[in-house]
């Protein structure tokens, strides 16, 4: 939706989580190819922070991944 909307003229941020393992780095490069902005938001015991994709802060988890699956009949089926 997002890669559809920066298409169109609409300026956009994706707000959400990215690991630093191959999957999130492929997103972030092709989320900053097409001009649109990546906030991630880290949470700790004590404060949340808000970083950019700008920043040295890294995440210690992995990237949230969704495999869509297709069969003959173009139905569809997500995993997480």
């Amino acid at each position: 939706m997002a890669i559809a909307a920066a298409r169109l003229g609409l300026n956009c941020i994706s707000i959400g989580h990215v690991g630093n393992e191959i999957y999130g780095k492929f997103l972030s490069d092709v989320l900053h190819d097409e001009g649109i902005g990546l906030v991630g938001i880290l949470t700790n015991e004590n404060s949340n922070n808000i970083i950019d994709s700008s920043s040295s802060g890294s995440a210690s988890y992995d990237t949230l991944l969704c495999w869509v699956l297709v069969d003959p009949l173009q139905r569809h089926g997500f995993c997480r």
